[in-house]
């Protein structure tokens, strides 16, 4: 992790491209969330729960269903980030199922967890909003995790951030890889966010379902 040296205009750009089209993908703005959330809050998750289907699927079918257009430009734009790097390396292929597995588990596990806040917050959306923040920053969206000072881009690593996002980014740009260590503290953060995420969804739903909204 340094920022020194020259900054390659390059480099940058496919990074950019590739981080950002990466989000659509992999629902990281919490548009799972957010329809969780007015599902809650308007009572329609009422008829969710009456009917054959998964209150946990159907955020994400009405989510991608609406936003398919979104994902197609984010598949493009992934794309075009990668040609403009210069292709993913070889060296690159082990890593790719474990990463790929910690940034599907560790974005749907956030899209659960804040999706969970409208059982319990008034302003659910406005949580939503700060753990969006928190999680562009920690992912390296604002800045690439690369360029932050040594001390705070190592922190954000034994975080859940760079797992989601950051570390299939560099992996796809193909001139760096995440280090294995960083990459196992990720799957841990993915197996215990989507087990909290799951008991604090169903302790949410007995709790709507107890007081009858």
């Amino acid at each position: 992790f340094s920022s020194s040296g020259n900054i390659d205009p390059r480099d940058v750009i496919s990074y950019y491209l590739i981080i950002t089209g990466l989000s659509p993908l992999f629902n990281a703005g919490l548009g799972v969330a957010s329809q969780t959330i007015k599902l809650i809050k308007h009572g329609e998750l009422n008829e969710m729960l009456i009917k054959p289907v998964n209150p946990l699927l159907y955020p994400y079918a009405m989510t991608n269903g609406r936003n398919l257009v979104g994902i197609s430009f984010g598949l493009l734009q992934t794309m075009l980030g990668i040609f403009i790097a210069g292709g993913i390396s070889s060296n690159a292929i082990p890593y790719i199922l474990p990463v790929l597995f910690n940034c599907l588990i560790i974005n749907a596990a956030f899209n659960i967890i804040v999706g969970t806040f409208g059982f319990y917050f008034v302003e659910a959306g406005g949580a939503k909003n700060a753990v969006l923040h928190l999680a562009i920053f920690g992912r390296g969206e604002l800045m690439p995790i690369y360029l932050m000072p040594v001390s705070v881009a190592t922190f954000l690593q034994f975080t859940p951030f760079p797992a989601s996002h950051y570390h299939l980014t560099i992996l796809l740009q193909g001139n760096r890889l995440p280090e294995w260590g960083f990459v196992f503290i990720g799957v841990l953060w993915a197996i215990a966010l989507m087990f909290f995420a799951l008991r604090f969804w169903k302790h949410g739903l007995k709790k709507y379902e107890a007081v009858g909204l």
